[in-house]
């Protein structure tokens, strides 16, 4: 099936590019011709682009061989064709117009936000669906060299960042850091976090439970993780975590529901007009 689809594809491509150049047919300055299909110099101007002399010649030669080969090719097809087949590539067709239609279409009359309320709804209903695969984590991390002054009064301001603790945080960490994260209002999975820890970083869930500061060191420099709330796997998602997700499915359902409701004006009117005659069985 997948070969099909391929097939399809390319038949599809070739006849709108032969489409195209029949449209052109008229131009000066024609490069090749195949079975009163053409090619112009605006066709190739890629395929020569940084090349010169018997390099560019070469691969003019190359593109043209293969174009008029995909013409020849596809003119046998044409053919010897199975209807069979010829069913499904104008079933292709016209799937390609009509999904490139209702897409438009959609982003045409569908750019309304997602109302917060609905998706508060969504997510207490399926609240068993939204369940946390790993640990994810807000806070703060301080990464400055090894044997950099004052890191106690700087561990102290992370245990509570409030507004003036966190100025003085902001200033030590200008002066001194080498990394300075701030994600309290951010979601972080474990993941996403040791990517920013070193490798001696480990048992991280079990720490997590035990302590809200983690201080970790390597030959280089302190790595200091100031958390300030933590999810851990198995636990339900934070609505603010899930948000994303729900709101894909709300916007996709009201989609489908506002493209049914065109579809069928569409055939009402047509009905309407007389665009579609009915016979009796």
């Amino acid at each position: 099936m997948k070969r099909i689809c391929i097939i399809i594809l390319g038949i599809i491509a070739i006849t709108l590019t032969g489409c195209d150049q029949f449209n052109r047919k008229h131009q000066v300055g024609t490069v090749a011709e195949v079975n009163g299909q053409y090619l112009f110099p605006a066709d190739i101007a890629n395929v020569t682009r940084g090349l010169t002399g018997a390099d560019s010649a070469e691969a003019v030669d190359a593109f043209i061989r293969q174009w008029a080969t995909e013409i020849l090719i596809y003119d046998k097809a044409q053919a010897d064709i199975d209807p069979q087949l010829e069913a499904l590539v104008e079933d292709y067709r016209r799937s390609l117009y009509v999904h490139q239609y209702e897409k438009q279409w959609l982003n045409h009359n569908d750019n309304r936000a997602i109302d917060t309320a609905l998706v508060n709804e969504f997510y207490a209903s399926h609240i068993s669906d939204y369940v946390l695969n790993q640990t994810i984590v807000r806070g703060i991390l301080v990464i400055v060299p090894n044997g950099t002054p004052n890191q106690n009064k700087m561990q102290k301001w992370l245990q509570e960042p409030n507004e003036d603790n966190l100025e003085l945080l902001e200033k030590y960490c200008y002066q001194y850091s080498s990394r300075y994260q701030l994600f309290t209002d951010q979601w972080i999975t474990k993941t996403q976090l040791q990517l920013w820890l070193p490798n001696s970083a480990t048992d991280l869930d079990k720490r997590i439970k035990q302590q809200h500061q983690l201080v970790f060191t390597d030959s280089l420099s302190t790595y200091v993780l100031q958390l300030t709330d933590i999810r851990l796997a198995g636990a339900p998602m934070p609505i603010e975590y899930a948000q994303p997700d729900i709101e894909k499915v709300l916007r996709h359902e009201r989609q489908m529901a506002l493209m049914q409701k065109e579809r069928t004006r569409i055939y009402d009117e047509a009905v309407r007009f007389k665009k579609i005659k009915l016979y009796e069985k």
